[in-house]
């Protein structure tokens, strides 16, 4: 009886360590849908690290997965006791991105389980202003001549008007004229250009 007692008080001594470990919970846990945004256009979110184990939980290296995302922890706490979290702010910015997107952010941590936990977060990004065409081509041209070209432009967005303050040419012989200087969403208008080789 003294045998099989010391037995099962060893068994539960080593259950016990077994189980004492830090474990990282992400909240929330599943990938952020930040909805449809305009290229140029920055968001942020936050998200909670959380330690729900019973050891000392410690956060190490946090990597975005692209130059497009910033994340960082808003207060110096990498050493989370049980029950402990902080607050991990993620910043996206948009610009130069089209369609579909989907980015993360990898997290280190002594979690025993889960040693590289991310975020993930996904948008549909739109463009605000579309250019049709994008760009002017003038092959053969003839030194005496005219040549006019039209480029269609549009307010792709939902909530917000475009006011265009200028219109300007790096080209001395191309001039541009704006029809309308303010686009409201949905609306088109149209710019002219003229082109003289020959000045």
């Amino acid at each position: 009886m003294i045998r099989r007692g010391l037995a099962c008080s060893l068994f539960l001594l080593t259950a016990g360590v077994a189980f004492s470990q830090p474990k990282l919970e992400i909240s929330p846990a599943r990938p952020i849908d930040l909805g449809d945004l305009y290229t140029g256009e920055r968001v942020a979110r936050i998200v909670v690290l959380r330690n729900i184990g019973s050891e000392t939980l410690t956060i190490g290296e946090i990597k975005p997965s692209c130059g497009c995302t910033a994340a960082m922890l808003t207060e110096e706490k990498t050493s989370l006791a049980p029950s402990d979290s902080v607050q991990l702010l993620i910043e996206f910015n948009t610009a130069g991105l089209s369609g579909s997107v989907t980015k993360s952010v990898a997290i280190s941590s002594n979690d025993p389980v889960t040693p590289k936990a991310s975020v993930r977060f996904f948008s549909y990004i739109v463009e605000r202003l579309l250019i049709n065409p994008p760009l002017l081509h003038f092959y053969i041209v003839d030194l005496d001549s005219t040549y006019t070209e039209t480029i269609r432009l549009k307010n792709n967005g939902k909530d917000r008007p475009i006011h265009f303050s200028s219109v300007t040419s790096n080209i001395a012989t191309l001039q541009a004229h704006l029809v309308k200087d303010s686009l409201q969403p949905g609306e088109e208008t149209h710019l002219l250009t003229t082109f003289r080789p020959g000045g």
